[in-house]
């Protein structure tokens, strides 16, 4: 319907293999942001916090980036009886733990965001034998390219010394996950402007904060300046309220009208088109 009325080029993304933060490699090395080149990016991302009908934005970091860390700590097995026998990676992998709390309070600045969490650690087979072997995994989430580079040195460095100074071993695999997601301020104001001229100022509202989950959006983003925005999905059932991903979360289908316009909208501002014929 408006087609005829758009002055430049539109690419529709339907990206898979999002949730493996993996999905935006493989369009991009398959030619997605090619053939025409691809000069702005456009993504938008459901919030069950925000009323549908709305519009969330925000200037810089809106997610964090996403890494994965595994840590294998190398002891002595001995009966448990006997610790002073051999070496016992648990305490390592304790010590390890306490110590990694340190990058975020003391290594990186307050007011830059980080995260360094453990969510798991696995040893042993039984009560009364030490393992000679501890392992643990954890990820990282900042907003900075910079800090998060610091970061993985931080970790490394702790890791290696501590079990040193213990008298084990360990080993640090680290997985680089998404960059954070950048909002592009210009794109960000184009938005802004989209969506107040077609759904109404009141409709668009700042995001205060960043969050730190991560998003293969900012893929793209290494590719052309862009933005993610949020949409408003809920009303007045509490069931709308859910968390994300939650399958018991309900949405307003309102948003998906809401979306729409954004896009288009957006679309129209970016391309110098005339945004009178959506009106």
């Amino acid at each position: 319907e408006y087609k005829q009325h758009l002055k430049g080029t539109v690419k529709f993304f339907f990206q898979p293999a999002e949730e493996m933060i993996n999905g935006a490699i493989t369009m991009i090395e398959n030619g997605a942001m090619e053939d025409p080149a691809v000069d702005f990016a456009l993504a938008c991302h459901t919030w069950p916090d925000m009323p549908a009908g709305s519009i969330g934005l925000r200037k810089g970091p809106m997610m964090g980036s996403a890494d994965k860390f595994s840590v294998t700590i190398t002891g002595k097995a001995v009966h448990a009886a006997h610790p002073h026998r051999g070496i016992d990676p648990i305490v390592v992998g304790a010590y390890i733990i306490t110590k990694l709390q340190t990058v975020v309070s003391r290594r990186v600045a307050a007011l830059d965001p980080a995260v360094v969490s453990i969510g798991r650690l696995a040893a042993g087979t039984t009560s009364n034998i030490i393992p000679d072997e501890c392992v643990m995994e954890g990820t990282v989430r900042t907003q900075d390219p910079e800090v998060r580079k610091q970061v993985a040195e931080y970790i490394e460095n702790i890791v290696t010394h501590t079990a040193l100074a213990m008298g084990a071993t360990a080993k640090v695999e680290y997985e680089w996950g998404v960059p954070p997601t950048i909002c592009d301020s210009y794109v960000v104001d184009t938005i802004s402007e989209a969506v107040g001229e077609l759904l109404g100022p009141d409709k668009v509202l700042e995001v205060p904060v960043p969050s730190m989950e991560g998003e293969d959006f900012s893929r793209f983003l290494e590719h052309a300046p862009g933005a993610l925005f949020r949409i408003g999905t809920a009303d007045e059932r509490p069931e709308s309220r859910g968390a994300l991903h939650n399958p018991k979360t309900v949405f307003s289908e309102d948003a998906i009208a809401t979306g729409i316009a954004a896009f288009v909208g957006t679309a129209f501002k970016l391309t110098g088109s005339d945004m009178d014929k959506l009106k």
